[in-house]
């Protein structure tokens, strides 16, 4: 039963452990919980699952958009859910003030919204949330900086159905869950022969204590 009661608390303690890998990264310096993400939402059910991981509410929607600077796609939930937004801009958040600012993006080559749209509905306008060295990968200056440092890369000509979703790279998470489950296997086989020796070691004890029973029955 004791052992039983050990290997429970270990399980429970690295289960703990993991989900707390999995919870997504809050950055510091902004007057509200902003997280970075690998990618935005990229349908509904999507949208509503991150909604709940970071606790949105009606009143404080869900919304994910790049940094100021372009360098990283932030998930928050921001004061304004449903404010509208005029046609032709895109939206980013400025750090100092923790605000919710447009970008025109009119001189995108495509996906620049043509309508006023919510800041819920950002899911229809990918073009806004592609980004790439610091700028939207819609614009045509971002397409020649992005070709000129990715020789490698073969860009097309036709971008008006194309969906770049920046890669979430989950190396360095793979590689700590595999050294904590070893960590765990080797932690539950020393308990586990700890617990036999120290079970052996009280056989041998109450056997020792039988014979010396015995020995004095005799001598009796």
């Amino acid at each position: 039963m004791e052992q039983r009661t050990q290997l429970c608390l270990l399980g429970l303690v690295f289960f703990l452990f993991y989900c707390s890998l999995c919870e997504p990264k809050q950055l510091t310096g902004y007057a509200f919980p902003v997280y970075t993400t690998g990618m935005c939402p990229r349908d509904e059910t999507e949208w509503i699952q991150r909604s709940s991981a970071i606790n949105c509410t009606k009143n404080n929607g869900y919304i994910c958009i790049p940094n100021e600077n372009r360098t990283e796609l932030l998930e928050l939930c921001y004061i304004y859910p449903t404010t509208w937004i005029n046609k032709g801009v895109c939206l980013y958040l400025i750090k100092r003030y923790s605000r919710v600012d447009s970008y025109k993006c009119n001189k995108f080559e495509y996906g620049c919204p043509d309508i006023a749209y919510k800041a819920t509905q950002l899911i229809h306008y990918k073009s806004c949330i592609s980004i790439g060295n610091g700028c939207f990968l819609a614009e045509p200056l971002c397409k020649k900086e992005w070709k000129d440092n990715t020789p490698d890369y073969e860009q097309t000509t036709q971008h008006k159905d194309i969906e770049i979703y920046p890669v979430e790279d989950n190396t360095m998470e793979v590689l700590l869950g595999t050294v904590i489950s070893i960590l765990l296997i080797l932690i539950l086989i020393i308990v586990n022969v700890c617990c036999r020796k120290r079970k052996f070691s009280k056989n041998a004890d109450v056997e020792n204590a039988d014979v010396d029973v015995d020995a004095d029955v005799e001598n009796g």
